[in-house]
C-alpha cells in the first residue's frame, strides 16, 4: 500500500515538473492550463500535460460523486437524480484517466471528446 501511494506521489511529481505556472497565468479565464496544453499540437506540450491529465482524471474521478448531487440540488433538482449522474461521470473520468495514461506518449491522439469538463475544475481548481 505505501509503495502504491510512493508511485502516486511520483507520478504526480514528475507530472508537476512538467506544467508551467508561468504558463497557468498566461490562459485565459474558463481554462485549465493542463488541458490547453494537452489538446496542444506540439508533442513536447501535449504529452507531459496529458500524463498529467491522465492523472488528474484517475486520481480524481471519485469527486464527481460528491460534486453532482450538489450540482443538481443547487438547480433544484433532486440529490438521488445528482447521485447517479455523479456514478456515471465518476466512471466515464475514470476510463477518460486511464485512457489518456496509455495513450499520451502516443503523437496525435487527443481524448478532448470524451469529457467537456477538467477533473481539476470538479475540485474547484479550475473554471473549465
Amino acid at each position: 500500500m505505501l509503495k502504491k501511494i510512493g508511485v502516486w506521489v511520483l507520478v504526480l511529481g514528475l507530472g508537476m515538473l512538467f506544467i508551467s505556472p508561468a504558463y497557468a497565468a498566461k490562459t485565459t479565464k474558463g481554462s485549465c492550463g493542463i488541458c490547453t496544453r494537452a489538446e496542444s499540437e506540439a508533442y513536447g506540450t501535449k504529452a507531459p500535460a496529458a500524463l498529467a491529465r491522465g492523472v488528474a482524471n484517475t486520481g480524481f474521478g471519485f469527486t464527481e460523486i460528491l460534486a453532482q448531487p450538489v450540482k443538481e440540488t443547487r438547480q433544484g433538482g433532486n440529490a438521488a437524480v445528482g447521485f447517479g449522474k455523479g456514478i456515471g461521470q465518476f466512471v466515464a473520468r475514470e476510463l477518460r484517466g486511464v485512457a489518456e495514461l496509455a495513450t499520451f506518449w502516443i503523437p496525435g491522439v487527443h481524448q478532448r471528446e470524451i469529457a467537456s469538463s477538467c477533473a481539476l475544475g470538479t475540485i474547484g481548481l479550475s473554471d473549465r
